[in-house]
């Protein structure tokens, strides 16, 4: 037999569930006169039909009430999948690519050396503009940058610390100041996984964690930080009075002789 009823539930764009994200479930109900019947309705008083409204009012609120108190259990339950999707997707993350502190030369002549926290790149090439009767000059490019997964690139670009380009007419002249920069950077090419700054942990960090395999550096406090540290009885204690300077004794005027 049809369904005769006298209203037509309608969910719109469809209910779904994204595990960890999100829930709809959406619904209206249309009237339909073609099938509804007020009969039973219409030989009441009006005092009854609104005291009997007032009722199914409230029934359908207590049901909305139910509704809500079974979408905050969802929540907590899709929190519990949120956690472990985060978790999950971090634990995918692989080691940032580097070449563990030595340096390579691609096929383009682009020189690397990386470890998991710096990244450092040159190239020594003769410069594209070029006219006939000058010498053809060299231009040294170098740049020092953090060595961040690739989302985080992606996010935020790539975290720079230094760079520079330069052009010289000499090539040797070219190549001692890229040797003077890398001497410049050494420090940071000694270890393969050198302690974060405490200020750039945010390029090391995935769904809010550390990284494996990242230490952070020591804290390092400001000189606000430092004065907390001094008692008031030690400031107090300070003698910050100046000392008037000495008077120089005053010269007798030479007097005539007698």
């Amino acid at each position: 037999m049809a369904d005769e009823k006298f209203y037509h539930e309608l969910a719109f764009y469809g209910d779904y569930v994204h595990p960890g994200e999100a829930i709809k479930i959406e619904r209206k109900i249309d009237f339909n006169e073609y099938r509804a019947d007020l009969t039973p309705y219409v030989a009441q008083s009006v005092d009854d039909l609104t005291r009997e409204r007032k009722a199914s009012e409230a029934k359908e609120r207590m049901i909305y009430d139910k509704l809500t108190a079974l979408s905050k259990a969802w929540a907590e339950q899709a929190s519990q999948t949120l956690i472990l999707d985060k978790t999950l997707d971090y634990l995918s993350i692989s080691t940032v690519p580097n070449t563990a502190n030595q340096w390579t030369m691609d096929k383009r002549g682009r020189h690397e050396i990386s470890n998991l926290v710096y990244k450092m790149s040159y190239t020594i090439e003769p410069e594209i503009a070029y006219r006939p009767g000058r010498p053809r000059a060299w231009e040294a490019t170098w740049e020092v940058s953090f060595n961040v997964i690739e989302r985080v690139e992606k996010r935020g670009g790539r975290p720079v610390i230094a760079g520079k380009k330069k052009k010289y007419e000499d090539k040797a002249a070219a190549e001692a100041y890229i040797n003077g920069r890398i001497a410049a950077y050494a420090h940071l090419f000694t270890e393969l996984s050198p302690p974060i700054p405490e200020d750039k942990v945010r390029y090391f960090r995935a769904n809010g964690h550390l990284l494996r395999g990242y230490t952070v550096a020591p804290h390092k406090p400001t000189p606000d930080e430092l004065l907390t540290f001094v008692d008031d009885h030690e400031i107090s204690g300070v003698n910050l009075a100046v000392k008037p300077r000495r008077k120089a004794p005053t010269q007798k005027k030479a007097g005539k002789s007698r």
